[in-house]
This record gives structure tokens, C-alpha cells and sequence, in this order.
């Protein structure tokens, strides 16, 4: 049973004055207007109340949904790097494989290197001996020009005597 509020009001005044000695009627009935103004009825609170409940369940629905959403955005955004760090795995294996063949070259050069340090150091003897060889003929050679400048001085001075001296 619903009542309105002058019918609360009324029955509040007079529930009042059996209940108290009343010594102002008019007193009372303005504390009784006044009381059942401020009281909200059962009818109006459960409608203000059931929306309330009503808005808050649909808020929490809203942000469940909204967070399930971005749960589901994070774990395809999680696919994603999944995706991308598979690619950066197979070139970090390929620049793996390219890196042991740069390797495996490096050593075929190391051991021409080392061949050819050998082959230099043979070059070096040879540049050796045919320095010592050049110095031997350079002084045999000197040798031999001052033996036939002399020689030749000598045949020179000869020829020179007996021109002079012979007649």
C-alpha cells in the first residue's frame, strides 16, 4: 500500500500527539509537514535507488567490456612482437650462418697470409744473396776497372815513352 505524503504527514501528526503532550498544535503539524517533506518515500527510493544500482551495474559492465577490449588489443599487439621477434630470431640465424662463413673465409686468408709471409721471407733471403752478390761484383768490377786503368795508364805511358823518346 502506497501512501502520498499528506497522507504520511497526517498519519505522522497524529501518531505524534497520541505519543507526546502536545502543548502547540500548530507547531506540531509544521514538524510533521516538515519531517514527512524530508523523508523520501519507499516507492521514490526504490526507483532512485534501482537506478543507481542500475547506472553502476552499467558502468561496471561498460569498463569489464572495455577492459576485456584492451586485453584482447594487448594480446594481439603481443602476437604481433611475437611475429616480429620469430623474423629478428631467423636474421639473427642467418647473420649467424654469414658471420661463420666471414669466418671460415678469414681463416683461408689467414693461411694464404701465412704462405705468403713465407713466401716473402724466401723473397728476403734471395734479396740477401743477390745484394751480397751485387757488393762482390761491384767490388770485383771496381777491381777490374782500377786493374785496367792502370793497364791501361801503363800501356798509355809506354806508348807516350817511346813516342817522345825515339827520335
Amino acid at each position: 500500500m502506497e501512501l502520498s505524503m499528506e497522507q504520511f504527514s497526517q498519519i505522522l501528526e497524529t501518531e505524534m500527539e497520541e505519543a507526546f503532550e502536545v502543548k502547540n498544535r500548530k507547531a506540531l503539524r509544521r514538524f510533521a509537514l516538515l519531517l514527512s517533506e524530508k523523508v523520501v518515500l519507499k516507492s521514490t527510493y526504490e526507483k532512485e535507488q534501482g537506478g543507481l544500482r542500475g547506472d553502476i551495474r552499467l558502468l561496471y559492465e561498460t569498463m569489464e567490456r572495455r577492459f576485456l577490449d584492451v586485453n584482447h588489443r594487448f594480446e594481439e599487439i603481443n602476437q604481433r612482437f611475437e611475429g616480429v621477434n620469430q623474423r629478428f630470431e631467423e636474421l639473427d640465424l642467418r647473420f649467424e650462418g654469414i658471420n661463420q662463413r666471414f669466418e671460415e673465409i678469414n681463416q683461408r686468408f689467414e693461411g694464404i697470409e701465412r704462405r705468403f709471409e713465407g713466401i716473402n721471407q724466401r723473397f728476403e733471403g734471395l734479396d740477401r744473396r743477390f745484394e751480397e752478390m751485387e757488393s762482390r761484383f761491384d767490388r770485383r768490377f771496381n777491381t777490374l776497372i782500377t786493374f785496367l786503368s792502370v793497364g791501361l795508364g801503363l800501356i798509355m805511358a809506354i806508348l807516350a815513352y817511346g813516342t817522345f823518346f825515339k827520335g
